[in-house]
């Protein structure tokens, strides 16, 4: 997984401008593992591969996507496999994986 999430990152890495001016962008995980589980029940029980998560190329996107992503594998909610080592990262709704309690949106780091 983090071999995966190195490589999305380093695909992804943005030349910084000269003058930036940073902000704080609220994205909460508790948000993002909804959208994840989301994406996951319209895919109909095919599994989806890791990189189609994430379709922004914001490092904090990026972040929260894959702190979403384990936090749902640690509540059994989905399954990451691969195949080989290397191989592209699929990942499918677990066995009985229903919508998500209320609790989760309250985790926000």
């Amino acid at each position: 997984m983090m071999d995966a999430f190195r490589r999305l990152l380093k695909k992804n890495r943005l030349q910084a401008p000269l003058r930036t001016k940073i902000e704080r962008q609220s994205l909460p995980i508790g948000q993002r593992m909804s959208e994840v589980m989301e994406a996951l029940r319209k895919a109909a029980g095919r599994p989806l591969m890791f990189e189609s998560l994430f379709p922004y190329p914001s490092r904090t996107h990026i972040i929260v996507t894959f702190l979403a992503i384990l936090e749902l594998m640690k509540k059994g909610r989905i399954i990451c496999t691969q195949e080989n080592n290397f191989a592209d990262i699929t990942i499918s709704l677990e066995k009985g994986a229903d919508a998500l309690d209320e609790r989760t949106d309250e985790i926000d780091y």
